[in-house]
Parts: C-alpha cells; structure tokens; sequence
C-alpha cells in the first residue's frame, strides 16, 4: 500500500454502552449445570471458589476479581465490565460493549470467538489463542502482548495505543483499518503481507527484520545478534 493521508480517527472506536449494574449479587455457590449467570448485578468474587464454574454469562454487569479456575471455563458477555479479573485458561465464545479493566489472560482461548465494541485497558496477554477470531472496533490501551496467535484472525478497526507487541503471529491475518502507530514495540511473527495495517514511518526501521525474514531473505548473522 501507498503513503496515504490519515483521517482521523483511522481505526473506528467502540461504540460501549455502560452497565446497567444495580444491587451487588449474591455469593455464588455452585449450580447443578455449572453456570454462573450475572444480569444487571455487581458481581466481587474475591476469595470466592468458581472452580465448579464451566460457563459464565454477564449481561450488563459489573464484574471485578472473577477467577474461573484451570478448568477453560466458557465466557459470554454482553454491555459489561470487567475489572482486576483472571480469565487465564479460559475460553472466551463472546464479548459485545465491553470493557477489560486491569485483567489477565495467560493461555486464553479466543479461538473462533467474536469479539465487537471491546475496550481492554492494561491488560495482559501471554500465549493466548486468537486463532480465527473475529474483531471489530477493538482497543487496546496499555496492554502487553506477548507469544500471541492471530493466525487467520479477521481484524477491523483495532488500535494498539501505548501497549506492547512481542512474538505476535499474524500469519493469514485479514486486516481492515488496524492502526498500529501508537504501539509501543512491534513483534511479528508469520509475517507475510500487511495489507490492512497502518504504521507511522518512525517505526519501519522496527520492522525491517520482521518483514525480511517473512519474505524469506537471508541475513547474514554478525557478532552479538
């Protein structure tokens, strides 16, 4: 692609709708199908046990301090938010308008998942699963990533403000409007084209490397790399 004239903003935002969160919910104890349910409820699972939990479901709630276990429980949730939570080893199926406060996902699984309207602000990413997913209008504000696979993920309207990319595999990746200059560091891996994502010219010496070993060409290795 071209240089090109930027209008601002490039990649389209989240269209979120705060919760409708009332009354704080019940201590949840363990249900007969393994389904733990917030609906317009502020849930602080602290301490609490979800090891039993196999499928969590929030729809305009307030979610802080949710760890399911090791055990992949399913996440669905709808116009939420989620605050200082633990969904490592989890598999997350949906997530529309909603926002991902200060949460970790190490070796999460997003594969096929549906991801629209989605805000994670300092969160961090470590071998999760993206594989097949599909974005659209997702940011990400502060958050690391890192030993990330995208492959043939579908991505439109993402924004990567002040947040870090290491070893993120974006092999196959189908990108619509990916605005990647306020990224802090940019990591690929499976690197092949880049249609679809925008850089600022300050960080293509970043990604010299990348874009040479994708195409396949040798270098010659030096003392000290």
């Amino acid at each position: 692609m071209p240089w090109i004239d930027v209008s601002e903003p490039h990649a389209t935002p989240p269209n979120l709708l705060e919760p409708t969160a009332s009354d704080a919910m019940d201590r949840p104890m363990a249900s007969m199908n393994g389904m733990l349910r917030a609906d317009e409820a502020t849930l602080d699972a602290q301490g609490v046990d979800l090891d039993w939990c196999s499928d969590f479901v929030a729809e305009s709630s307030v979610v802080r301090h949710l760890h399911l276990g090791p055990n992949a429980a399913e996440i669905d949730s709808s116009w939420s938010r989620f605050e200082y939570c633990d969904l490592s080893s989890s598999k997350v199926r949906r997530l529309r308008s909603v926002r991902m406060s200060d949460c970790k996902f190490a070796g999460t699984d997003f594969s096929g998942s549906e991801l629209t309207d989605v805000v994670f602000e300092r969160c961090v990413f470590s071998y999760a699963n993206l594989r097949m997913s599909k974005l659209t209008r997702v940011q990400f504000e502060d958050c690391g990533l890192s030993d990330v696979d995208a492959f043939e993920m579908v991505a439109t309207d993402l924004c990567f403000d002040g947040s870090e990319l290491n070893k993120v595999n974006i092999d196959r990746l189908k990108a619509i409007r990916v605005d990647l200059r306020g990224a802090v560091t940019l990591g690929f891996e499976g690197l092949a084209r880049m249609d679809g994502l925008l850089v600022s010219e300050q960080q293509l010496s970043a990604l010299v490397f990348h874009m040479a070993f994708g195409l396949g060409l040798g270098v010659e290795r030096t003392d000290g790399r």
